[in-house]
């Protein structure tokens, strides 16, 4: 649990940081050589990190039998003296179970984009 704890926390805030970094910098790049390839990887990044929140948002709701909308959730999860200790350690554990999910399909999507970036050089090396 503390494993998951600590690679929810850091990577969460490493793309929630560095995502809007990434899509600055792809925005000049785009302003200065007219080159939309990282922009649209920064994008793809970003719509995966999305996806897999939402994803995890889906099975918390259905799964778990969660009540709470989202953005209650959120709010629940660092006030126990209005939800109660019990229903903050649940809004808690699911806000972390959402990160992680987005965190994953983040992941999961930049290792995407690398395979098909080394398959598409060693197709151009070898032809």
């Amino acid at each position: 649990m503390f494993l998951y704890l600590i690679f929810t926390v850091l990577t969460g805030f490493l793309l929630i940081v560095s995502i809007p970094a990434m899509l600055i910098s792809a925005l000049v790049e785009l302003w200065r050589k007219q080159d939309n390839r990282f922009l649209l990887k920064v994008l793809t990044v970003a719509a995966g990190f999305i996806a897999g929140m939402v994803l995890a948002w889906i099975v918390a709701v259905f799964d778990m039998n969660w009540p709470l909308p989202f953005w209650e959730t959120v709010y629940a999860s660092g006030h126990s003296e209005l939800y109660g200790h019990t229903v903050e350690h649940a809004a808690e554990t699911i806000v972390l179970f959402v990160l992680f999910g987005g965190d994953l399909a983040a992941v999961a999507t930049l290792f995407t984009l690398w395979l098909t970036g080394k398959c598409r050089v060693r197709r151009i090396k070898i032809a």
